[in-house]
């Protein structure tokens, strides 16, 4: 059983099992990481992609809040949002549309994908406090739980039997849902916390938090 977890592991590192951007996400993220990168070029690329320039001007005129002027450029909505933000947004749409499903039944990679990209976006506001790089903080904000992704892509059928067994042994009999623990997340990070120190808030539909 130790040798084959040996071999499944080393086939996801050398066969690049775990999930990646793809097509016109991936040249957008190649592309802002370059020290030549320019919002005309950054335009023309996004602009293959009808799907990816409508989310951008979404995003924008959501960001752009309660100002009377409509974003209806997109190399404004990109000079707007910035490098990063569209990075972001390239990123994100391109994991959750490619996988939101996969071989293991019990787990929840949509859910896996949204929690990864809130930890990445909340590690990279905090970065400025933490004195730490902010694009290096939001990289380990989003892989921080590539391990579960892992367990999901070698051993989809054990991995799954494991939660289902976990999820039978929670008193609600489910996960609690991120829009439920956003109380406690905001909680955690006010004020009104700083009383605890390395507690553990026990949530009763399976989760953890410290």
């Amino acid at each position: 059983m130790i040798d084959d977890a040996k071999l499944r592991f080393a086939s996801l590192k050398a066969g690049g099992m775990l999930p990646s951007p793809q097509g016109v996400a991936l040249a957008i993220l190649e592309l802002t990481q370059r020290n030549d990168a320019n919002i005309q070029t950054l335009t023309h690329l996004v602009q293959t992609d009808p799907a990816m320039a409508g989310r951008i001007l979404r995003y924008a005129n959501a960001v752009h809040g309660g100002s009377l002027r409509h974003i209806a450029s997109l190399s404004h909505a990109i000079v707007f949002l910035g490098l990063f933000r569209v990075r972001q947004i390239a990123l994100g749409f391109s994991l959750v549309d490619q996988y939101r499903s996969g071989a293991c039944g019990a787990f929840d990679y949509l859910g896996y994908w949204t929690a990864s990209l809130a930890t990445g976006i909340t590690a990279h506001q905090v970065a400025a406090q933490a004195q730490c790089p902010p694009d290096e903080s939001f990289t380990c904000g989003l892989l921080s739980g590539i391990g579960r992704l892992a367990l999901a892509t070698v051993f989809p059928v054990e991995y799954s039997e494991i939660l289902e067994r976990n999820l039978n042994n929670t008193p609600m009999k489910r996960y609690g849902q991120l829009d439920e623990l956003k109380g406690t997340v905001v909680f955690l990070a006010s004020p009104a916390s700083s009383y605890m120190t390395g507690s553990v808030v026990v949530i009763d539909g399976g989760y953890t938090i410290w």
